[in-house]
């Protein structure tokens, strides 16, 4: 990172480095302000931006294909649906989840089971 004042006194040094492929961040008070980039890779980083959707634009693409019936529904109300809003579309009967489905049951066991009394550490009393 350089100041404003440094790359001012030295900027066809750092245009060179961009060019070299190396980003140059430049400071104002410490903190990164701007970077100076070679073309190459502005270039290159305009492209990658025009070609990944922006965040809004994914979300707008997922409520597309969100059922109509669930507009206007509140949290609650969905949950009152009894999960068939959300049924599955995969057959989990099929025997190759058999592993899957132990693992689960393997894991509500662990989480039903009655949790360890905490151990105290030695040499201390409880109050």
């Amino acid at each position: 990172m350089i100041s404003i004042a440094d790359a001012k006194n030295r900027l066809p040094a750092l245009i060179h480095q961009a060019e070299a492929g190396e980003a140059v961040t430049i400071s104002r008070r410490g903190k990164a302000v701007a970077v100076v980039l070679s073309v190459d890779e502005y270039a290159r980083l305009q492209r990658r931006e025009g070609s990944v959707p922006s965040w809004l634009a994914r979300l707008d693409g997922w409520r597309a294909h969100v059922p109509a019936d669930l507009e206007g529904l509140r949290e609650d109300e969905l949950a009152a649906g009894g999960g068939e809003l959300f049924a599955p579309r995969v057959d989990f009967g099929d025997s190759s989840y058999a592993d899957i489905d132990a693992h689960v049951q393997a894991l509500r066991a662990a989480e039903a089971a009655p949790a360890d009394p905490v151990r105290r550490k030695a040499g201390k009393k409880s109050a």
